[in-house]
């Protein structure tokens, strides 16, 4: 205990050099570096507990607890005045403000990853190695939606390591669906066979809910039209995974054709096939004749016992007749109405 404090005294031998005073320390105290002494022709190197072999350089951090002499340690070879050794410097811990931070966004959801980049400022050496975290996940997300991202930061040769560093929140918002986005088709059908017009989203696209609407004169509505004629088809998408809504999104022209036939019989053969009706929803068929004795055969077929409730709209104004008999149409009671060619000397005769 008595060696702990009482005074000490550190005298600096410097071989030859220029002299540096000793100095007298206290319990605890340590030694203070001195100015580096000079020598004609030499270069300090340091100073050392032992002298001549010059192995165990001082560590000035050291407490003393005895009275010591320090020897300059000299090159004879060069006259340039050396750097004395730095002090060892402790690591520094890594914080946000180290590091330039990119690629938060916000984005709009287009199916790819989207990675934030996290690097070392350029004026800044010896950091570790930065892994990017989003939430609990270091896979760069996808979909739709904010994300806390954080990072962690390895040991480095200057920086101790750190975890959980903010970088900020990630944002990538829903897309608007875009009729660019579907597959449709069915879009040209014929009056005697009708069905949906159909849209599917196309991979990767919106899965919200899809309606239909078609535009019948000045009335939309979801009901498929079941005449022949052009509609204008629109359609409306629910929100779904990473889509917003969307309304009136243009799907095309629904034509419907009515059927066509250039003889009597195939009008009977495609009739006898077609489903029983009302009066409201006759189907509408063009016949392209040019014997007036084809009438026979329409009558007939208009007649039979199981086409009686088959309600017919019969559009003959591309035919080449200029006559129809008075018995063409005779009983018909489920032909709702006949166009007839628009020639001049047209005539209906016995």
């Amino acid at each position: 205990m008595k060696d702990v404090l009482q005074e000490k005294t550190v005298t600096f031998d410097t071989n030859g050099g220029s002299s540096v005073p000793s100095q007298k320390l206290y319990a605890g105290q340590r030694v203070i570096r001195p100015s580096n002494p000079n020598k004609t022709n030499s270069v300090f190197l340091g100073w050392y507990k032992d002298n001549t072999t010059f192995l165990q350089l001082y560590d000035f951090s050291y407490v003393p607890y005895r009275d010591m002499t320090l020897y300059a340690k000299w090159d004879n070879s060069d006259t340039e005045t050396p750097t004395p050794p730095e002090p060892p410097v402790d690591p520094i811990t890594p914080t946000a403000d180290n590091f330039t931070i990119s690629g938060l966004g916000p984005f709009t959801y287009d199916g790819s990853p989207k990675a934030v980049t996290v690097t070392v400022k350029s004026d800044i050496a010896g950091m570790g190695t930065v892994t990017v975290k989003y939430g609990n996940s270091t896979t760069a997300p996808i979909n739709a939606g904010t994300y806390i991202v954080t990072f962690d930061v390895d040991k480095g040769t200057n920086y101790t390591l750190a975890s959980s560093l903010n970088a900020g929140t990630l944002t990538i918002l829903r897309a608007t669906p875009t009729a660019d986005d579907f597959t449709i088709s069915n879009l040209t059908q014929t009056a005697d066979n009708i069905t949906d017009v159909i849209i599917t989203p196309k991979t990767g696209k919106s899965n919200g809910n899809i309606t239909i609407n078609y535009h019948v004169g000045n009335t939309l509505t979801t009901t498929l039209p079941t005449t022949g004629g052009n509609y204008p088809v629109t359609f409306d998408v629910a929100e779904g995974t990473n889509y917003t809504l969307a309304s009136g999104l243009n799907a095309g022209m629904l034509i419907i054709s009515n059927p066509t036939f250039n003889s009597a019989n195939a009008f009977a053969e495609w009739l006898s096939k077609q489903s029983d009706n009302n009066n409201t929803t006759p189907y509408t068929v063009e016949l392209e004749i040019s014997d007036t004795a084809d009438f026979a055969a329409i009558n007939i077929a208009l007649r039979s016992g199981t086409n009686k409730n088959k309600y017919i709209i019969l559009d003959l104004s591309k035919s080449t007749i200029l006559t129809i008999p008075n018995y063409a149409f005779q009983n018909c009671h489920n032909l709702t109405s006949v166009t007839i060619p628009n020639i001049k000397d047209f005539a209906f005769h016995a």
